[in-house]
């Protein structure tokens, strides 16, 4: 069942970013660089595993301005639907990598407990998608000539990508 909701294809969104980001990257990374994240973006590109099977109902903007928690720190409401549509479930999961590790992986508990449908396929694919998301979030922020943004969106994939 669709829900009446477009499908969205997270993989083929994060490739479709790498010629605007790859001509603003060449002006900020160093060969080397440069080098590895062109080869990383053809084995992302290549990756079977990013093949999502079965698409669900996903929100897309999981962030901390859209979760609202009580005192204890239990989860009470999410906010912001605008973005919901039916894509594969790992794609909510890459952003609450910026809650940290522990975080992520009693998200991922939690959801297994509550729905048991989120495999170690669909694990591996949240993280390949966290490798991609600062490299959608600096195409967005080049399609809006946000220069601010466009450095901390650089400054975030050499975080990513090169641990600097």
């Amino acid at each position: 069942m669709d829900a009446g909701l477009e499908p969205w294809d997270q993989h083929a969104r994060d490739l479709a970013a790498r010629p605007v980001v790859m001509s603003v990257l060449a002006e900020h990374l160093s060969p080397e660089e440069y080098g590895r994240l062109d080869a990383w973006w053809d084995a992302f590109a290549e990756d079977p595993a990013m093949s999502p099977g079965a698409l669900v109902i996903c929100h897309h903007d999981l962030w901390q301005e859209n979760l609202l928690v009580d005192e204890q720190g239990a989860l009470t409401g999410v906010l912001d639907w605008a973005l919901v549509n039916r894509s594969d479930r790992a794609h909510d999961f890459t952003a609450l990598r910026h809650f940290g590790e522990a975080f992520t992986e009693a998200a991922i508990a939690a959801y297994r407990a509550a729905v048991g449908d989120f495999d170690d396929a669909a694990a591996g694919r949240a993280e390949r998608s966290w490798e991609a998301r600062d490299l959608g979030g600096l195409a967005f922020a080049v399609e809006h000539e946000d220069e601010e943004n466009i450095l901390d969106q650089i400054r975030k994939v050499r975080a990513v990508h090169f641990g600097t």
